[in-house]
């Protein structure tokens, strides 16, 4: 069985690790997932005998890795990442997601089903349900050169508990097209020349809470890490040297590098009105931690600037009404 055969949905839980009333969305085109569960087995041993004695079972732990395309018709996992979201306009719509100190990070559940009886008309089909999900880490990303260009998302997700029953999954295919070319930008709202690619990443650095259970009752997150990565051209060199450096830009300063107010992820069909489709990945308070320039006489000369950030706020437009 391959994974053509495997329909999945999530939905987002009221009360961490009981499942959801309500699991009806995708995370969008393209979507892949691996589950790894582990018993955190631990065997005794002691003198007289080589093999263990006894076995116990530690903390359960499960994650699972979600990949698919960034598309702006299906941007609800957003709040999953961050805590929050905020409405504007009408037709189209401007979906802000951000993380808010007051609002708790929320949790999902994973409904995946497998058509056994396809490939076995005896066998039934299975429904595997991955309650306690929370994001503990995603990364959001784009290469301009070739013909995979679309913006692509890699979530990694811890889970509570799981159960199987029968069935399957109600599935619809994920519709739109997949945005394509996305651009870094300065903070003049002007793009970063020469971009070819880059990375936004996010940790939320999930701690979880064990009481009388080998199964988490809580988790909270820590601190929290954002960080952007490119590799640029180098015909930019001297503005990217400008901010390493920090002062005038022509050596290293001894105060340091200076803070960039901003810095933009765009994607968009260039669409009017209620047809625009448009992600954009803006952070803020950035400073270049390192930049590495590699010479090969077979590839042209990048640079490849990190940046640690501050904050982020990821807005989404499409002509989605949701309340």
């Amino acid at each position: 069985m391959t994974g053509h055969r495997v329909k999945m949905k999530w939905g987002k839980e009221t009360t961490y690790g009981t499942t959801a009333s309500s699991i009806d969305k995708l995370f969008g085109p393209g979507t892949r997932i691996s589950i790894s569960r582990n018993n955190s087995m631990n065997y005794i041993t002691g003198v007289g005998n080589r093999a263990f004695e006894d076995a116990t079972a530690g903390a359960y732990q499960g994650k699972a890795s979600v990949s698919f395309y960034l598309n702006a018709e299906y941007d609800e996992w957003l709040e999953l990442l961050l805590g929050s979201v905020t409405k504007s306009g009408s037709g189209p719509y401007v979906y802000t997601y951000k993380y808010d100190a007051t609002k708790r990070i929320p949790s999902f559940t994973i409904k995946y089903s497998k058509n056994n009886a396809v490939i076995n008309p005896a066998k039934t089909n299975e429904i595997v349900v991955l309650n306690g999900c929370v994001i503990n880490s995603g990364r959001i990303s784009f290469e301009n050169n070739g013909a995979d260009t679309g913006l692509k998302v890699s979530l990694e997700i811890m889970y509570r508990s799981d159960s199987i029953t029968t069935g399957e999954v109600t599935y619809t295919e994920p519709t739109g097209a997949v945005r394509t070319f996305a651009c870094m930008q300065k903070p003049t709202g002007t793009p970063l020349a020469f971009c070819n690619r880059g990375e936004f990443s996010f940790s939320n650095n999930m701690q979880f809470i064990r009481g009388c259970s080998r199964f988490t009752e809580e988790f909270t997150p820590s601190r929290m890490d954002i960080g952007l990565s490119t590799q640029v051209w180098t015909i930019d060199t001297a503005t990217l040297l400008a901010e390493m450096y920090g002062g005038a830009g022509t050596s290293p300063d001894k105060g340091g590098p200076s803070k960039i107010a901003t810095m933009s992820i765009v994607s968009t069909n260039d669409g009017t009105t209620t047809a625009l489709r448009k992600v954009e990945v803006n952070m803020s308070d950035l400073y270049m931690n390192n930049m590495d320039t590699t010479f090969d006489v077979s590839q042209p000369i990048y640079d490849n600037p990190r940046f640690t950030v501050k904050n982020v706020e990821i807005k989404v437009t499409n002509n989605t009404n949701r309340a």
